[in-house]
């Protein structure tokens, strides 16, 4: 039962971490190094979004 929650604020978290990291993409390393990070960021977080996914239906099953 903790799955689905602790999913879900990891999905928004990173959501908005990794819109943070769309707007600003400069990087003291180099611009491309930003948008390296926020295309990571951006994975991670449709994989989140996924796992949450799986798990509502997971849940939704569980309670039949």
């Amino acid at each position: 039962r903790w799955r689905v929650p602790a999913l879900a604020f990891a999905t928004g978290h990173w959501a908005l971490h990794s819109l943070s990291h769309l707007i600003d993409t400069n990087h003291a390393a180099g611009t491309w190094v930003g948008w390296l990070e926020a295309a990571g960021l951006v994975l991670t977080t449709a994989l989140l979004a996924i796992a949450l996914r799986s798990s509502i239906s997971d849940d939704k099953a569980g309670a039949r």
